[in-house]
Order: C-alpha cells, then structure tokens, then sequence
C-alpha cells in the first residue's frame, strides 16, 4: 500500500479527483488496461521487451496504441492548443485593427485641430487602455473555460498587454504626430 501523486484521467483542465488503485486480481478486469514504462532512455525502444514480457505472462493480451506519455498529453491538450491558437490570431487580427483605428483617429484629429494635440492623444490612449482592461476582466469570465492552468487574473499579463496597447498607440500616432509638427504655427493660428 503506498500514495502516488493526483492523476488527471479525463480532461487535463480539470482537477483530479479523487482516486484509488486496485490491483487486477482483487477486481473484476476492465475493458482496456493501461501500461506504462518509465525509461531514461528512448521509451518507444522499450517496446519490443514490454511486448515479450506480456507475452510471458499472456499470449492472448493484445498490445495495441503504444505512445509515450508526452504523446499522450501533447493529444489531450490538442483542443486547447487550438483553442489558445485561434484567440492568438483574433488577438492579432484585433491589434492591427485597433492600431489602424487609432492611427485614424489621431490623424482625423491631427488635422481638425493641431493643438493640444499631446493632450488628445494621451487622454485617448489612456482611456482606451482603461476601457480595454475593464472589457478584459469582463471577458475573462468567458476565456477562462479556455484555458489550462493559466490563471485569467493575472496582474503581469494585463500591464504587459496595457504597454503592448500604449506602445501600439503610441507607434500609430507617430506619422500623423510628425506631419502636424512641421505645420507652420502662424498658418494654425491664423485657421483656428
């Protein structure tokens, strides 16, 4: 009798539960049964002895569906990995959007009014950020079923992505910036 670690036997998102081990002779058999071999060398190698070894034992035992277990898991993870590569497209499809946007924006601004023009830019940005993180708690409720052992409330993952933003809107606002810093002020004072 001994305690081993928690295994996760259904879904690698969800906790595992409770468990326990019986040995084969004390229950009625399963359908299927599972084997597996630590090695630290090549695990597939060991194939060909496992297959003698149950043969030993039993001729009539099939031995089917051999994998290593970081098959296993890299398989049982495959919807996720999908899941979390299909949100990074939107999330960089999204970007580029909201880098196009602003950039139009600031230049629909840059050219109705060329001063305060620092001032409109910041106050955009930083409301936009702020909007944009309130959206991000929101919608974590929904991501959250997505991921796998991430936490959605993450403190780092919103500075990074409110810098990554700020930096994006900053980098979009750079061309329209430069135009209206070569503007002549005696022309904007004279249309304004």
């Amino acid at each position: 009798m001994g305690i081993v670690g928690d295994v996760r036997h259904a879904q690698l998102d969800q906790p595992p539960g409770p468990d326990a081990y019986v040995s084969l002779l004390q229950a009625p058999p399963p359908p299927n049964v599972y084997l597996f071999a630590r090695s630290v060398n090549d695990p597939i190698a060991l194939t060909p002895v496992v297959r003698q070894q149950v043969a030993a034992l039993n001729r009539d035992l099939p031995i089917y569906d051999v994998q290593t277990m970081a098959n296993r898991v890299s398989n049982a993870a495959s919807r996720a990995r999908f899941n979390a590569i299909l949100l990074g497209i939107f999330a960089t499809i999204a970007m580029v959007l909201a880098a196009i946007g602003i950039y139009g924006v600031v230049s629909y601004t840059v050219r109705q009014r060329t001063r305060e023009i620092g001032i409109r830019a910041a106050v955009l940005i930083f409301a936009g950020t702020l909007l944009g993180l309130a959206g991000a708690l929101a919608a974590t409720q929904v991501l959250e079923t997505f991921l796998y052992e991430v936490k959605p409330d993450d403190p780092q993952t919103y500075l990074l992505i409110a810098v990554l933003l700020a930096g994006v809107a900053l980098l979009a606002s750079y061309v329209p910036a430069r135009r209206a810093s070569v503007i002549d002020p005696a022309i904007t004072l004279r249309t304004e």
